[in-house]
């Protein structure tokens, strides 16, 4: 899978949005990754359709990253203490319970 940056431009040169497209070919031509640039640009919803035509897409130099993801080592966490909310949760519904357990006590009497 090969991923790279594109740009949408209006019809006067200013950059409208940058979208990181992913193809699952590897040897995609840089065309292919405007195309769906133009298309998502067009499916976004915020060009008038009367500029739809007038869009234009093109890969940034040099934004070609490689086939394998790098996986990023994930930080080491603090232990988790195992049970705190549901503990909390079980004294609430504890709670609960006795108190309709009362109210009903007091309702028989």
């Amino acid at each position: 899978m090969t991923t790279r940056l594109v740009d949408v431009f209006d019809h006067g040169g200013a950059k409208l949005f940058t979208y990181s497209i992913a193809l699952e070919e590897a040897e995609c031509l840089d065309a292919e990754f405007e195309e769906v640039a133009l298309i998502f640009a067009e499916s976004s919803g915020l060009v008038a359709r009367e500029e739809i035509v007038h869009l234009r897409a093109t890969c940034e130099p040099c934004a070609v990253f490689g086939e394998e993801p790098v996986l990023a080592a994930e930080p080491k966490r603090a232990p988790r203490r195992k049970g705190a909310v549901v503990s909390l949760v079980k004294h609430r519904m504890k709670r609960a319970g006795t108190a309709s357990e009362r109210h009903r006590i007091h309702n028989v009497s």
